[in-house]
């Protein structure tokens, strides 16, 4: 059997510091899926002003960051992204959790 390390991918928020996404598990894989079809990715800035789309973005985004920082708040989260990096932070932690935009799984080359 072939041993895979999920290590993750490393991001540089607005406080200059770098900090590492995590994949998804399986459990929050299913709870991410159901948050991202209440909310479109692609067009998230304008739609931001809709409360909903902020709160399920700040769920979203705190979830996965709290994987490798369990002690970043949503508060935290809130001061160290912004809409262009929260949108990098999505696809990255989908990307990785093995999970494509638009639910196609691209060919490796």
């Amino acid at each position: 059997m072939k041993k895979i390390l999920a290590l993750g991918e490393k991001i540089i928020l607005r406080d200059g510091k770098e900090y590492t996404i995590l994949p998804f598990t399986l459990e929050d894989m299913e709870w991410a899926l159901d948050k991202f079809s209440k909310i479109n990715v692609e067009p998230i800035m304008i739609n931001f002003y809709e409360e909903e789309t902020r709160t399920i973005l700040y769920e979203i985004l705190t979830k996965i960051l709290n994987y490798a920082y369990p002690d970043l708040s949503e508060e935290d989260i809130k001061k160290l992204i912004d809409l262009k990096i929260a949108k990098e932070i999505l696809k990255i932690a989908i990307d990785i959790s093995g999970y494509k935009m638009g639910g196609k799984e691209e060919e490796k080359k």
